[in-house]
């Protein structure tokens, strides 16, 4: 294997409020498939008070830059219909377009980033990100890399956990981060996690039926960032060996890892009704 350099990490940077100021009325497209993920970056930009607007792929992106103006694009590089290098592609070669274009990628490996630059994007951003980093990157397109403080101490989120399980299944931490407090937004957003495990167990389920590699390698892709949102380390570790296999389906190996996955799954969602109707029992007049 090649060796990397240090180019080839993730970014770690903090943000300084100056920075938060010059971003804000900033208007950004955020071009993602994945429910979840796209309202968990929405929701770091909109605490900056920055504009969103959403595509779900990049067709719909690609539509809509034909008549609207943003300060940059953060497009995902793995959708259905148009992918992001695809609409890149017609971006800058069709429609002429000069607006930076931040790749969206849960494949934070060397390489990875020539690729993106090769299709005409800027830079690009490993998922799952966290919000110093994404407003980082945005101001050193949007304003310029001079105008942000890299001294910053950013503050750290206390240990919030699913409160019913005695064995976590997974970490609430960056959705009580996020929501800065507001119990709405975390109900909201388990409820879209759960969509997207229902989701992943009818696909996973229909890989192992039909033997699809192509099937199972795309629900992989798809889950990965929204497990490690939630720290759902246990799902994960299968989630990432299930996403790596080559070649063809093999039944023998893969049967009981996806099946382990499913399960595990499953439990997840049932914990996190359990976790909504806590949440909403909390509200609820006493």
């Amino acid at each position: 294997m090649q060796i990397g350099s240090e180019s080839d990490l993730p970014r770690k940077e903090t943000v300084d409020q100056g920075l938060r100021e010059r971003l804000r009325g900033k208007e950004v497209l955020l071009v993602e498939d994945n429910k979840f993920n796209r309202q968990i970056a929405k929701a770091l930009l909109t605490n900056a008070q920055i504009h969103v607007a959403e595509a779900e792929n990049g067709a719909l992106a690609v539509e809509l830059l034909q008549t609207r103006h943003f300060d940059l694009i953060l497009m995902d590089m793995q959708m259905p219909v148009m992918n992001g290098l695809e609409a890149t592609a017609i971006l800058r070669e069709q429609l002429a377009l000069k607006t930076p274009i931040i790749a969206l990628t849960a494949n934070a490996i060397k390489g990875e980033r020539e690729k993106c630059l090769a299709a005409g994007m800027d830079d690009y951003l490993a998922k799952p990100f966290r919000e110093d980093e994404l407003l980082k990157l945005i101001g050193d397109w949007v304003l310029g890399p001079a105008v942000s403080d890299t001294d910053a101490t950013p503050v750290a989120a206390g240990p919030i956990v699913s409160s019913n399980s005695p064995t976590p299944l997974y970490k609430l931490d960056l959705l009580h981060q996020v929501g800065q407090g507001d119990d709405d937004f975390v109900a909201l957003m388990l409820e879209s996690f759960i969509e997207s495990c229902e989701e992943a167990v009818r696909d996973f389920t229909q890989a192992l039926q039909t033997h699809d590699v192509t099937l199972l390698k795309a629900t992989t892709h798809k889950l990965k960032p929204s497990l490690d949102h939630l720290q759902v380390h246990q799902a994960l570790s299968l989630v990432e060996e299930l996403d790596s296999w080559e070649g063809n389906f093999a039944p023998h190996v893969l049967q009981p890892r996806i099946e382990t996955v499913n399960n595990l799954l499953l439990q997840i969602i049932e914990q996190m009704h359990l976790d909504i109707q806590a949440l909403a029992a909390k509200k609820a007049p006493q």
